[in-house]
């Protein structure tokens, strides 16, 4: 990646000028998985030697993913195989290529037709190793097994898959969102494909206005149940899943509540309040005498 990225972009580059060139080499490289798109649809790799698990491969996997298969393939006929007995109903095995130090410890189990290697080539590129096909062909296992062919090294790994993932529920209200759900995501895939071509999008478009006619058809004669259970349930309230604690609100009186700062800006002039009194001189009061009451 870094070599390609070197041939597009340069340390002198402002950040316009790197995202021009950034743009480019997204669109060559657009560009070189169409060609080999193409490439594939119209032409069959050939392979090496006349095996059945490489005729298999031919017809299963890109051309580029072939040539790395088909190496290790060849490559089993140079391998050295020894037997080390069996451990927990699995076939133990050594294998290494003939002028190689390096020893590798394969397992494979008869009865689920499980195959694994200590140089866990599979984990990491998705092709089985040239030690897993030895002890696969040892086995009589002329073929790839259906677990270990990924998808997306395949011919087909582009093509739509569309599988409806809808789970029933008793709540009407989250079987509809769970329908909306799965819908858009199937119509989402079929979009981004039909996209790509002229006829692909006038066939889909034709097909979404008919469907559409269909849909509206069958809901005047016969509406869905769910709609009108979740309408007359709008009034109960939300449901409430499982395992979640709602806090009830608390009533409260429409007075704010006292903070810390205000009380202490409170007490600060309360104190300013209580030393001004303090200070305040006291006027003494006039006591006037009373004048004895005279008799008229």
């Amino acid at each position: 990646m870094n070599n390609e990225l070197k041939g597009y972009i340069s340390v002198k580059y402002d950040i316009l000028t790197f995202l021009e060139h950034f743009d480019r080499l997204l669109s060559d490289k657009r560009y070189e998985e169409v060609k080999n798109d193409f490439k594939t649809t119209q032409s069959t790799p050939w392979p090496k030697a006349d095996l059945t698990i490489l005729r298999q491969a031919t017809r299963i996997y890109t051309p580029a993913i072939f040539k790395v298969f088909q190496e290790q393939v060849l490559q089993t006929l140079n391998c050295d195989l020894y037997y080390c007995g069996d451990i927990d109903a699995k076939m133990v095995y050594k294998l290494k290529v003939h002028g190689k130090h390096h020893e590798h410890v394969v397992k494979f189990s008869p009865t689920e037709g499980k195959v694994r290697c200590s140089c866990k080539k599979f984990e990491f590129l998705g092709i089985l190793c040239c030690h897993a096909l030895k002890i696969l062909d040892v086995n009589n296992i002329k073929e790839i097994p259906k677990q270990y062919i990924l998808q997306r090294w395949t011919i087909d790994a582009k093509s739509l898959h569309i599988k409806s993932n809808c789970i029933t529920h008793e709540d009407p209200k989250i079987k509809l969102s769970t329908r909306r759900r799965d819908l858009c995501r199937m119509f989402v895939k079929i979009a981004s494909r039909a996209t790509e071509s002229d006829e692909t999008y006038l066939m889909a478009a034709n097909n979404a206005q008919k469907l559409a006619e269909d849909v509206e058809k069958y809901l005047s004669i016969r509406p869905d149940q769910d709609l009108d259970k979740s309408g007359i349930e709008e009034n109960v309230g939300p449901s409430k899943a499982r395992g979640i604690k709602v806090k009830e609100k608390a009533i409260r009186g429409s007075r704010r509540p006292i903070g810390g700062f205000d009380k202490a800006t409170q007490r600060s002039k309360k104190k300013k309040s209580d030393s001004n009194t303090s200070k305040c001189p006291v006027q003494a009061e006039v006591v006037t005498p009373s004048l004895p009451y005279t008799m008229m």
